[in-house]
């Protein structure tokens, strides 16, 4: 029997012991409550006690979390609607506030997204539209104006949930789907614009004719090429078909061989073989030929 109890009396100490332990990781906060009422608060990583049974661990993640809240429709000073989406990175800084005021990281998340929302909202619609979108760098302001939004969204924040803001940012800006018509129409008006200023600025272009070396002449205006006449265009011999002065002479490939003199030579002279035997060949033929008797 004493061995028994024994047994049981360690088997409930280790119990206790293994109960009342709280490990706390480093990407952690831990918060004891008791009865549902906070405690202690352990940021630090390590082995801590709670009184077993009693005392219950509420574990917060203590990494930076990002938070990419929907988009939303604002409006600015000059009565112009604009559709911006924002994305914020935060983590916990409180953990005794955030568990009395938000809980749970849904909650916290829909605080900091109405929060962020009615900050823009009150920024945007007291500045007009040209300080959000615009060419010219002077009149834009968009960068210095989420700076001051994210300075009072991480005042508030910090404040009222126990929550850091690390940064907010602006992922995109865009218009409603019933104003992006009128606004490209806008926008190629003002290119278009901007085009003519600049084609006036530049003066007119040169014409092709104008722009051409002085060295070379328009076919239109070139005297025409003198033709052989005369005693040149009788040297040539009876029955050669003459070129054609329009015609024009055919190039030799660069690939094909330049014949040698002795070749050209002997092409000639077989040409003037092959004409005078048709000469012959046709004077055989009207020599044959029986004459008509009277």
């Amino acid at each position: 029997m004493k061995s028994l109890a024994f047994v049981l009396a360690v088997v409930v100490l280790v119990a206790l012991a293994v109960g009342s332990a709280i490990v706390v990781d480093t990407t952690e906060y831990a918060v004891v409550t008791r009865f549902g009422r906070p405690v202690r608060t352990y940021t630090a990583p390590g082995l801590h006690f709670r009184i077993p049974f009693v005392d219950q661990v509420v574990r917060l993640d203590a990494r930076l979390l990002m938070t990419e809240p929907p988009a939303a429709e604002y409006l600015t000073l000059d009565k112009k609607n604009v559709v911006a989406r924002t994305f914020l990175t935060w983590r916990v800084d409180d953990p005794l506030r955030y568990i009395q005021t938000v809980q749970l990281r849904d909650a916290a998340e829909a605080r900091l997204a109405a929060v962020t929302s009615s900050e823009i909202g009150a920024a945007f619609g007291s500045v007009p539209f040209d300080a959000l979108v615009s060419t010219d760098a002077d009149k834009m302001r968009l960068g210095a104006i989420i700076d001051q939004v994210e300075q009072r969204v991480r005042d508030t924040a910090a404040r009222e949930y126990g929550v850091k803001l690390v940064s907010l940012r602006v992922e995109r800006l865009a218009f409603p789907q019933q104003n992006e018509a009128s606004v490209f129409q806008r926008m190629r008006a003002e290119r278009q614009r901007n085009h003519v200023i600049d084609h006036s600025r530049r003066g007119p272009r040169r014409s092709p004719s104008s722009s051409a070396p002085r060295g070379r002449s328009s076919r239109s205006g070139s005297a025409p090429r003198p033709t052989a006449s005369g005693p040149a265009s009788s040297r040539r011999p009876t029955g050669r078909r003459p070129r054609s002065a329009d015609r024009p002479r055919p190039r030799r490939h660069a690939s094909m061989p330049r014949p040698s003199r002795q070749t050209r030579t002997s092409t000639a002279s077989s040409a003037r073989s092959r004409y005078t035997t048709r000469s012959s060949t046709r004077t055989r033929r009207s020599s044959c030929r029986p004459t008509r008797r009277s």
